[in-house]
């Protein structure tokens, strides 16, 4: 938690966040999937910063709409599609290096129609970029079940990286992007009309950060549903129905859980 908040300094606070945002945005177009990865990451921890502070700090309206334009930034799907087409070549590469023998084209050729499924997949809609990226990890197990098809792309099978994680990582990101976006939009709801909003229908397009998108800004990126919204006693919960596409209640976090059922974000009213 940026040092600047405990010392009273909101602006200050502010601006360290961005700065996180920043070290995130720093990544953009790196091309390979552990960049974006780790790009998600940084992300995130500006994200959870952000909103443990928007309780303490108070920022202004004007405040928060320039911490949206820091948390709008991620373009997650498009990036994982740059991404793979570096994994391509860095995969192609890889395959040369290996003793493969007469099979290296085969292995090539391989690599470069799943590499072609996967990028188009990431070039969609999250829900079409998870349907593909199971498919093409489904096609390598079945590659490696079959003996002969095991001996003759043994390259792929040993080296194509686990797009389908990739996939999952990068639609919940987008998901917890979509639920800080409206919670900071929540926020402004409050400091506008002095209440908590009924439902995210009460949301227009200028507390969500720009007057355009809005319907997209609100849409759960593993059902196409609206995002959930609680208000509960002590606390607000906006979040999506995650990877298992069923919504638990806003499951974020769950002891004895080992990953969230649900993908969201929650803050204190």
């Amino acid at each position: 938690m940026p040092s600047s908040a405990h010392d009273g300094n909101a602006s200050q606070a502010l601006e360290d966040v961005r700065g996180i945002f920043a070290l995130s945005d720093a990544l953009r177009g790196e091309p390979c999937l552990i960049s974006q990865l780790v790009r998600i990451a940084i992300h995130a921890v500006g994200r959870d910063t952000a909103l443990r502070l928007m309780p303490h700090c108070r920022w202004s309206d004007a405040e928060l709409e320039t911490l949206q334009t820091s948390f709008q930034s991620a373009r997650f799907n498009e990036e994982m599609a740059h991404a793979m087409c570096g994994e391509r070549a860095a995969l192609l590469r890889a395959l040369d290096d290996m003793p493969l023998g007469p099979l290296r084209q085969s292995n090539a050729r391989m690599a470069l129609r799943l590499c072609a499924d996967s990028i188009e997949g990431f070039s969609g809609s999250w829900q079409d970029a998870l349907v593909r990226q199971r498919e093409v990890g489904g096609e390598i197990r079945s590659l490696a079940k079959d003996a002969f098809s095991r001996l003759r792309f043994t390259g792929v099978i040993l080296i194509f990286p686990a797009t389908s994680m990739a996939a999952v990582a990068g639609a919940q990101a987008e998901a917890r992007q979509k639920s800080a976006n409206a919670a900071i939009a929540v926020w402004r709801f409050r400091l506008q009309h002095d209440r908590w909003p009924d439902s995210l229908d009460e949301i227009n397009g200028m507390e969500l950060g720009e007057t355009t998108e809005r319907t997209r800004k609100l849409t759960d990126p593993f059902d196409g549903n609206p995002l959930r919204y609680k208000v509960e006693e002590r606390r607000i919960l906006i979040y999506s129905v995650g990877d298992n596409e069923v919504d638990d209640g806003g499951a974020l976090y769950r002891k004895g859980q080992k990953q969230p059922l649900d993908a969201g974000v929650s803050f204190k009213r």
